[in-house]
């Protein structure tokens, strides 16, 4: 079964409470986006963000100064990112039989691991503890602790885990569905 995936990228301008106490919203249609297959985006909260492409020979995407720019091409299927702060961000994805975890430290992007056994990845999430996991295919979530070596977190079986978040290192989740 093949899944296909629309993102539109909106910016939102202003979020208030209007006088009767509901939130109001106001967004724009970002059409500068410089491709339009993108599989996950990620802010820092402080008017950057990055954005990764599955198809697009695994874009890496920045958004600074008000404008895209494509950072480096993996060449792997990307379809996870996550950032806390500019110098730690991450990204996710995979190709035919291995999975793949891209770092930088805001010096540029190197690969830090590549695991091999048909493992897809889809999700990733960081913390500002140096925690990180990664999560995809087979039910298996990875973890690192501020260094390029991973392992596994948990084996939940043949579940496919689409992507992960969390509010701190002892609390975080997962979405995907049971095989």
């Amino acid at each position: 079964m093949k899944f296909s995936l629309l993102l539109v990228i909106l910016t939102l301008l202003q979020v208030f409470l209007s006088p009767t106490g509901e939130t109001a919203e106001r967004w724009t249609h970002s059409t500068d986006f410089p491709v339009a297959d993108i599989s996950s985006i990620a802010s820092d909260g402080l008017n950057r963000a990055w954005a990764v492409s599955e198809k697009q020979p695994g874009g890496i995407y920045a958004y600074d100064n008000g404008a895209w720019s494509l950072q480096t091409e993996t060449g792997v299927n990307l379809t996870g990112i996550d950032a806390y702060g500019d110098d730690r961000i991450y990204a996710a994805g995979y190709t035919q039989h291995t999975g793949f975890i891209y770092y930088n430290d805001g010096t540029g992007w190197v690969l830090q691991t590549a695991i091999a056994g048909d493992v897809v990845l889809h999700g990733i999430f960081t913390t500002p503890w140096n925690y990180t996991w990664a999560a995809g295919n087979q039910g298996i979530i990875y973890r690192n602790y501020g260094s390029a070596f991973w392992t596994i977190h948990t084996d939940t079986g043949d579940d496919i885990w689409y992507a992960v978040d969390g509010i701190d290192q002892g609390n975080f989740w997962v979405v995907g569905f049971a095989v």
